[in-house]
């Protein structure tokens, strides 16, 4: 064996062993388990992106503080979908929430396209549970409003969720909104489904002050 050769075998298992292990350290893609609860904004539209700010109000964490959960998503038309593992965000491990946990849900949502203009019907839905129920007919709440479209943001060009716990951060995504406003009241149950109890239904709202809303 040349020495040519020799350089060129031990060069090939360098790389091959730097593969194998950035593949061990490379952090895999985060699932629920069946238990875990969550909440799901669904965007039903075909014709335009959602962006939707949500804050869930005095919710109980694990260890026994309350917070507020801020939550910013932007959809894609038709199947754009924004999941919030509530176990996780509050330190639940893999266990549902208690049964029985209550906590206000207010959303503000808007519709956006990169080539359209004028007014379309928003089309979204909420729901929550474990993974077998976050689809159930039975306990989703339909937002169904007019708005006029904004123009889509040029780095939009996939859907993605940011959440926080972070007051401030939370009112960075509320900073702007003239949009379209529900509330709810959502309580876990026994069988981990959810039940999704109407405040508001779809009201067109401009933000004033950051959090407060004025018709």
């Amino acid at each position: 064996m040349n020495r040519n050769t020799g350089i060129l075998i031990i060069a090939v298992i360098v790389i091959v062993i730097i593969g194998a292990l950035a593949a061990f350290m490379m952090p895999s893609a985060e699932t629920a388990t069946a238990s875990q609860t969550l909440m799901v904004i669904n965007n039903n539209a075909p014709d335009h992106w959602a962006k939707s700010v949500v804050v869930m109000e005095n919710v109980t964490k694990k260890d026994g503080s309350i917070t507020n959960v801020y939550v910013e998503s932007w959809k894609e038309p038709s199947t754009g979908q924004s999941v919030v593992n509530l176990t996780k965000e509050l330190g639940y491990d893999n266990e549902a929430l208690p049964a029985g946990t209550t906590f206000r849900m207010k959303m503000w949502s808007e519709p956006y396209s990169a080539n359209s203009t004028g007014e379309v019907n928003m089309n979204l839905s909420l729901n929550g549970g474990d993974e077998n129920h976050i689809d159930n007919e039975t306990t989703k709440f339909d937002i169904i409003a007019s708005h006029v479209l904004y123009q889509l943001p040029a780095d939009i060009t996939q859907g993605k969720t940011e959440i926080t716990l972070d007051a401030a951060k939370g009112a960075a995504f509320l900073e702007g909104m003239n949009t379209i406003y529900v509330e709810v009241i959502v309580t876990v149950n026994a069988d981990g489904s959810v039940t999704i109890t109407p405040v508001t239904q779809p009201v067109l709202c401009e933000l004033i002050a950051g959090m407060y809303c004025v018709n």
